[in-house]
């Protein structure tokens, strides 16, 4: 933790909030749809081979690759979703990777959540509400959910349930060939099913870093074979190191 203004509150299959001054990740990719916002000062997300631009509040597909760099005057808050995860298929937009969003949409939200981090009284509740009405103001004027096949629907319910199991094991369940299964796997959510795994690997990871296990722990209760293989996922995953998760 590089100061105190450092905080990340998560809970289970909603998300998680990170909330920190003077941000700086250079470019990365990963696999969750990030919110950013902030309540004064401008934020600057750079995309490839163009110039950075200034935001106060903005959604960002999963997959993109960007930088962000913040302001050391103000806090900003990132949101980081489950794309798989029922709020992360309302926000999925293969269109409109990268969103600008109306900062004064969230001015109520933003001054709850402020007011109750100042007297240290965020808890796993609240944090549920505040997520879930963020996605909820985002969604309000847009077109209905996204479908996802339902057959790829059953096996990320499959493989919630059973761990980390083959392809083969996966695609006999839902009756697919290996091929096929892998093909529409892939289409439907935009990832193979062999990072899909390392993606489910690295949020056991994430959840037992946030319930204070140190590196080698949580690396071994996502499923990692070392503490350093972890560490070179979490980076190329968040573009930063996995210490700054820390809380």
């Amino acid at each position: 933790m590089k100061d105190k203004t450092l905080k990340i509150y998560g809970v289970e299959n909603v998300g998680g909030v990170y909330i920190d001054k003077g941000v700086n990740i250079n470019f990365h990719r990963n696999n969750f749809i990030k919110i950013i916002l902030s309540q004064k000062e401008n934020f600057y997300i750079t995309l490839k081979n163009q110039v950075k631009q200034p935001y106060q509040a903005i959604l960002i597909q999963s997959n993109l690759l960007h930088k962000l760099e913040g302001s050391d005057k103000d806090s900003i808050i990132i949101i980081y979703i489950d794309a798989y995860c029922f709020n992360g298929m309302r926000l999925k937009d293969r269109q409109d990777l990268l969103k600008k969003l109306h900062i004064e949409n969230f001015a109520i939200l933003l001054d709850e959540f402020y007011n109750l981090e100042k007297k240290e009284q965020i808890d796993e509740e609240f944090i549920k509400y505040f997520i879930n009405s963020i996605i909820d103001t985002i969604c309000k004027d847009n077109q209905s959910i996204n479908s996802m096949d339902n057959r790829i629907e059953k096996s990320l319910k499959y493989i919630d349930q059973n761990g980390f199991i083959s392809i083969k094991n996966v695609s006999d369940y839902i009756n697919l060939s290996p091929s096929y299964f892998a093909s529409l796997f892939k289409k439907e959510t935009g990832l193979t099913f062999r990072k899909y795994l390392l993606y489910k690997k690295l949020m056991g990871s994430l959840k037992a870093l946030h319930n204070k296990e140190n590196f080698t722990s949580s690396a071994y209760e996502g499923g990692f074979s070392d503490q350093s293989h972890f560490i070179r996922t979490f980076k190329k995953t968040f573009g930063m190191i996995p210490s700054i998760f820390k809380k």
